[in-house]
């Protein structure tokens, strides 16, 4: 009876070491971490605003138009920055576009900058957000609005989600991103945590759940091009650092060889870690899109 006892005593004090660990993960993963107000960058004829979000809190937008702004002809790249990011630091992107005759809008993502909403979600209810954008857009320049996404790590998979689901999107580039949230937390429990993903990944999954309300296996936009799910196809880009190791450039190569329909370009960045290919080669950066979108999109 007394090893009985000890028995079950060390699996309850295991469970709660799992608990308590995967929690504590939890909270890493969905809740970005706070960022001080760095400078912002001043762009002619900026406008900052907020739309509301369907998921019920402001989403804070910096628009930078092309030219002397608001043409009834414009062509929009709406920019999606990453996790712990916000639309300031995102607007170091922005000249790529409108030296193309581009504007561009940079949203703070749910949970970052001046956007409500208390946890990221990877996404899941971002694409919502996203929705509510492209909406702003078509009120402003009517329902033929030309629009592009261009998303940075878990931005990129906001857009492909959305992407997946509104025909009118023209074309998405995505950087150091990824297709499948699962996949991309198994190598993150193995490298930045350096545990084995089981089981301290299903406690942590299930802690997500209680705590920013979505499943990580529903944040998985890769499936979109499997032949079943298959509905409707869009340019793509992807771009990824070979060295990086914190979104391993695999997931990137992944999705590129799901896409089997239309044009899809992939540009291994050499010697590039999560999301230096901009910052260590930025003319060469720049050059691959700007090729990619005079080869492949129509005004």
């Amino acid at each position: 009876m007394k090893y009985i006892l000890i028995a079950v005593l060390s699996v309850i004090f295991i469970l709660l070491i799992l608990c308590f660990s995967a929690w504590r993960i939890s909270l890493e993963l969905v809740v970005p971490p706070e960022k001080k107000d760095g400078l912002k960058n001043k762009f002619p004829h900026e406008k900052r605003f907020k739309i509301q979000s369907p998921n019920g809190y402001p989403i804070s937008c910096l628009f930078i138009p092309t030219g002397d702004g608001m043409s009834m002809t414009e062509k929009i790249v709406i920019i999606l920055h990453q996790f712990g990011s916000d639309k300031n630091e995102a607007s170091k992107y922005a000249d790529i576009f409108t030296s193309l005759g581009f504007s561009v809008l940079i949203p703070d993502m749910r949970a970052h900058g001046e956007s409500g909403g208390d946890t990221s979600s990877m996404g899941f209810y971002e694409k919502k957000d996203v929705e509510a954008i492209v909406r702003w857009l078509k009120d402003c320049y009517g329902r033929d609005v030309f629009y592009g996404i261009f998303g940075l790590a878990d931005g990129g998979c906001t857009a492909l989600m959305y992407a997946s689901e509104d025909r009118g999107v023209r074309f998405v580039i995505a950087d150091s991103s990824f297709g499948d949230l699962k996949k991309l937390y198994k190598h993150t429990f193995k490298n930045r945590y350096k545990v084995k993903p089981f089981p301290l990944l299903n406690f942590t999954s299930f802690f997500i759940k209680k705590r920013a309300g979505f499943s990580v296996k529903d944040v998985r936009p890769i499936s979109f091009f499997s032949q079943k799910n298959f509905t409707h196809d869009f340019p793509l880009m992807l771009i990824h650092g070979d060295c990086d190791k914190q979104v391993p450039p695999n997931l990137s190569v992944d999705i590129y060889n799901m896409k089997n329909e239309g044009v899809k370009t992939l540009y291994l960045a050499p010697g590039c870690g999560y999301l230096e290919a901009f910052d260590k080669e930025k003319s060469v950066y720049t050059e691959k899109i700007h090729s990619f979108i005079k080869e492949n999109i129509n005004d």
